[in-house]
């Protein structure tokens, strides 16, 4: 993939304008290599991952108080890490907070809001058969022999080869190696190879961030809460099919919010679907910290008036009926009537 032409650097001015501006707000964020520190991400690789600091957990959880937001941390780790990583945010906010949690790239989430799934984590797909993994971790227990450091994963709905431990030219060397033999071993499957950070990690197909950015999106509508403002950061590989979705989909989300600004961001300046980049997690960090002062500034507004213009569904916005998306909406519903 190359640069494009009309890849830039975040107007993080912009941004923090239009969030000023908007009503409603869903922002999706990669965890490790978006949001901890400089000193954290020289622990990146390594294979237990990097817990958030109390700074970070004191961001996320103001910024989940104010009601005009849906903020979703979305990691490839296993949900029990999430839990533990994020779970005083759980704790001890209060009121109704609208931080969300996602695991193995969207597999499995939680809405923090649900007081019936609390502690309970959802499938993003129902029906799923992962009798596929054992012949994964038998065609990966050679390297793992191979490569000091190096070891399986299997998770809910992937098989991880993790490497972070490893020397890093002899990991990456393998982790090309399992890649290459695996997209050619599974190119008749609906099986998904990832070369990413660190490890490689075979899923199906349909289990990836673009899918849940997709998924959520449409549960902001069923509940009301269609974003005027989007926003999604992350550095990896794994983050890609998200900001897919979004430039993709930009014409018919706009159809449901007519004005929504749709930011896709990328950590660090390299070729990516992202619309934009900035340069380290530093600035991720200064962009929520802006958030948060614009959000303690002003006051939130429970008005006739301001409900109203908050609806999807209310006489002055555009027309539900003939439109792309919205069937799919409203079968995902019949599906997946809790969320």
């Amino acid at each position: 993939m190359k640069i494009s032409s009309n890849f830039k650097e975040l107007d993080k001015g912009l941004l923090t304008r239009d969030y000023d501006q908007s009503k409603r707000r869903l922002i999706l964020l990669d965890y490790e290599g978006t949001l901890p520190s400089a000193t954290q991400s020289l622990m990146e690789y390594q294979s237990k991952g990097v817990p958030p600091t109390q700074k970070i957990l004191n961001t996320l959880d103001y910024l989940t108080k104010d009601k005009r937001n849906t903020i979703f941390i979305i990691t490839g780790r296993e949900a029990k890490l999430v839990s533990e990583w994020f779970s005083c945010i759980i704790k001890l906010t209060l009121g109704i907070p609208e931080l969300g949690l996602a695991s193995e790239h969207g597999f499995l989430y939680r809405y923090s809001s649900n007081a019936k799934a609390k502690d309970k984590w959802e499938k993003m797909l129902k029906g799923f058969n992962g009798e596929w993994r054992s012949y994964c971790v038998e065609q990966l227990e050679p390297y793992t022999e191979r490569c000091e450091g190096s070891f399986i994963e299997v998770k809910e709905a992937s098989v991880v080869w993790q490497y972070r431990d490893c020397d890093p030219e002899l990991g990456k060397s393998f982790a090309q190696v399992i890649t290459d033999d695996f997209e050619n071993s599974f190119k008749n499957l609906k099986l998904q190879v990832i070369n990413g950070k660190g490890y490689v990690e075979v899923k199906p197909e349909g289990i990836n961030k673009g899918a849940f950015a997709s998924f959520i999106f449409k549960r902001e509508i069923l509940r009301k809460r269609t974003p005027d403002f989007i926003l999604a950061i992350g550095d990896d590989t794994a983050d890609e099919e998200m900001f897919k979705y979004f430039v993709k989909k930009k014409n018919e989300i706009q159809h449901f919010s007519k004005h929504a600004k749709i930011y896709t961001v990328t950590v660090g300046k390299k070729p990516s679907s992202a619309a934009c980049y900035v340069d380290s997690t530093s600035d991720v960090r200064t962009i929520l910290d802006a958030f948060m002062q614009i959000s303690n500034r002003k006051t939130i507004s429970s008005s006739t008036t301001d409900l109203k213009s908050l609806n999807v569904f209310n006489e002055s916005s555009t027309t539900m009926s003939n439109h792309p998306l919205i069937d799919e909406v409203l079968s995902d519903k019949e599906a997946n009537d809790k969320y």
